[in-house]
C-alpha cells in the first residue's frame, strides 16, 4: 500500500476509499443512465445483426434444400454429402425456429410497452 498524505489520499495520486464511495453513489445513477443510453443505441444494431443472421441461415437452408431437391446428391458416391446436407438442414431449421421464437418474444415485449 502507498504512503498517505495528511488529507488521507495516497501520495501516488490514488483516491481514498471514502472518496471512492461518494463517487460510486453518484456514478451508480450515472451508470444506469449510461446503460440505458447504450441499450437504446445498441438495440437497432442488435436487431440488424439478428436479421443478418436469420438471412444467412435462410440462405444456407435454401442451398441445402436445393441440393436435396436435385438427383445428383442421391447418387452412390455422394452419400456423405447427402448425410451432411440433411444434418445441416435439420440444424438450420432448429436455429431458425429459435430465432423466430426470440423474435416473437421481443415483438410481444415491445407491444406491451
Amino acid at each position: 500500500m502507498g504512503k498517505r498524505k495528511k488529507d488521507g489520499s495516497l501520495i501516488n495520486g490514488a483516491k481514498t476509499q471514502s472518496n471512492e464511495n461518494a463517487q460510486s453513489k453518484l456514478s451508480k445513477k450515472e451508470q444506469k443512465k449510461i446503460d440505458a443510453e447504450l441499450r437504446k443505441i445498441k438495440a437497432p444494431l442488435t436487431n440488424r445483426l439478428k436479421k443478418i443472421e436469420s438471412e444467412r441461415l435462410q440462405k444456407e437452408k435454401s442451398d441445402c434444400e436445393e441440393k436435396l431437391f436435385g438427383s445428383k446428391i442421391y447418387e452412390e458416391n455422394n452419400k456423405k454429402q447427402l448425410a451432411d446436407c440433411m444434418q445441416k438442414s435439420v440444424e438450420l431449421i432448429s436455429k431458425l425456429d429459435d430465432l423466430e421464437e426470440e423474435w416473437m418474444d421481443v415483438s410481444t415485449e415491445l407491444e406491451s410497452l
